[in-house]
């Protein structure tokens, strides 16, 4: 998996400062000592097949790999009715239905670091009876259920972090077992490896519906009503076993200064050493959502004459909004009680506190202005950037 680098790499850790700059030695030769590479990253280039492309779409490289990675859908679906004449005044029908469906796609290197699957599975069965009462009153009632099991997988699900040379606390506290995510540059669009999109998403709906009808003369009178009930449950994934992006080039160009746009093999080269720019862990919570419908109508189909019929009717419909079952709602990340920590620092601290931390921040930010946010607080870390 060679990489043509078009930029003098800098080793981060021979910074040094000049006043409010970090200036850096380059590499020698424009290669990275092996006792400077992450065994992390080592373990994980496994997963990068080699080029096969014989002239690259561009000289550095770029595109040197091509693949026919289809799109494979698995439909299937089935249906059973049972009819049953209870009586000559009761008349029953049942039926149980399913479907399933399956794709898995975007596995361009066909193993566990790429692709996505999703599975739907739909179960559902009906009850119906209409009975007679005379020979000009009738009821009908259906009972209905419904459920959707949809997932998405990671090809890598179940994957032991520890594998590549991740902490063992990392595996311990993951809420679901998967390759940890690395990304890149979107300067230099290296193919990123593993995925953070995985979920769970059952869903059901149940149904109860009755109709009475009522023939009086050139009337037929309709009473009826529908009531139903929608659940769905929630869990997403997120970065459970961590996610790592190595977007930057602070840690191998020249000096602090320098320009912060990427070059190809800059973000690259910052993944060998194990430096990323940013990285984040979730453990996320579930969800349970639930919400009712219910309606009633009133219908008379009015025959004037043989070849002239009226309707008439009035409808009433009341979609309830979603509650979580647990009380639970998007905005709940943190307890009430302590939403007062969340007040900026200077709304919390003395005057002359204040000025200090006003000019503890302006000093960080002239140190590095174009790496360092304006909302950042001065920390050190090594090697220095």
């Amino acid at each position: 998996m060679p990489v043509n680098i078009v930029s003098q790499l800098y080793d981060p850790y021979s910074g040094a400062l000049s006043g409010t700059t970090v200036t850096r030695t380059p590499y020698a030769g424009n290669k990275i000592p092996s006792t400077q590479l992450n065994p992390i990253a080592l373990n994980y280039l496994q997963f990068y097949p080699q080029p096969n492309l014989a002239v690259p779409v561009r000289p550095d490289d770029y595109q040197n790999f091509g693949n026919s990675a289809t799109t494979n859908d698995d439909y299937n679906n089935q249906l059973g009715r049972l009819d049953y004449n209870m009586s000559d005044k009761s008349r029953m029908y049942m039926n149980i239905r399913r479907s399933g469906y399956s794709q898995v796609k975007n596995n361009y290197f066909g193993n566990a670091s790429e692709g996505s699957v999703l599975y739907r599975n739909n179960w559902g069965g009906t009850v119906d009876e209409v009975y007679t009462i005379n020979s000009t009153n009738m009821i009908d009632f259906r009972v209905n259920m419904s459920r959707m099991a949809e997932a998405h997988a990671s090809p890598s699900t179940g994957y032991d972090p520890t594998a590549l040379g991740f902490p063992s606390y990392l595996v311990a506290n993951a809420q679901y077992l998967q390759m940890p995510v690395i990304s890149f540059s979107s300067n230099t669009n290296f193919q990123a490896l593993s995925s953070s999109g995985s979920n769970n998403l059952p869903s059901q709906s149940a149904q109860i519906f009755t109709t009475y009808v009522k023939i009086k003369g050139n009337h037929i009178l309709k009473i009826g009503a529908d009531l139903r009930q929608y659940r769905l449950n929630t869990f997403t994934v997120g970065s459970s076993t961590g996610t790592f992006s190595f977007s930057g080039n602070s840690w191998v160009r020249s000096t602090s200064s320098a320009s912060s746009t990427v070059v190809m093999g800059q973000d690259f080269a910052s993944f060998l050493l194990g430096l990323p720019y940013s990285s984040t862990y979730d453990l996320n919570t579930y969800g349970s959502w639930y919400s009712y419908y219910g309606s009633g109508f009133v219908q008379d189909d009015w025959r004037i004459k043989p070849n002239l019929t009226l309707n008439l009717g009035v409808r009433f419909d009341h979609d309830g909004p979603y509650h979580e079952k647990w009380g639970a709602r998007p905005t709940d990340s943190i307890p009430p009680r302590r939403i007062r920590w969340l007040r900026p620092p200077w709304r919390r601290m003395p005057s002359r506190r204040f000025r200090r931390f006003q000019r503890a921040r302006s000093a960080c930010r002239a140190a590095s202005p174009s790496a360092v946010p304006a909302t950042t607080r001065c920390t050190r870390t090594s090697p220095t950037s």
